[in-house]
């Protein structure tokens, strides 16, 4: 059997999403590579609340209804979703990590939830107050 060298160390080479404790929906160099995401300015967030997943649909119209601008530098990209995230109560008080699918018939890419991992982030926790422990 024989070995061969991992020569690109420090880029994830599987498409990925995260959402951030900042309230962003962050996407790798993976993500943008795989889905050719460059000429995009805004994204459009969809949210199935009977199974509890979240979609995402990248445009360039300017006029449509629901956009967010889409960020992009270093080769990842993002979106300031909070608004999204709190009117469906969707929790990012810890980073949380998802796998994609497409349903390229409705240009949707759905975020998958991936199970949680030993080590992972936990929630923020606020610290008591020396006034709160005493």
């Amino acid at each position: 059997m024989a070995f061969e060298r991992f020569i690109l160390p420090g880029r994830a080479h599987k498409p990925m999403v995260t959402i951030g404790t900042a309230g962003t929906v962050n996407f790798n160099r993976a993500m943008c590579e795989k889905h050719k995401l460059k000429p995009y300015k805004y994204a459009v967030l969809f949210f199935d609340r009977e199974t509890k997943r979240i979609a995402v649909r990248f445009t360039n119209d300017a006029k449509e209804e629901g956009r967010m601008s889409f960020g992009q530098r270093g080769g990842g990209a993002w979106i300031y979703a909070k608004a999204f995230l709190h009117f469906y109560e969707i929790d990012y008080s810890a980073v949380r990590h998802f796998d994609l699918r497409a349903e390229e018939e409705r240009g949707l890419i759905v975020l998958e939830p991936l199970p949680s991992l030993p080590g992972e982030a936990q929630p923020r926790r606020r610290q008591a107050t020396e006034k709160e422990k005493g």
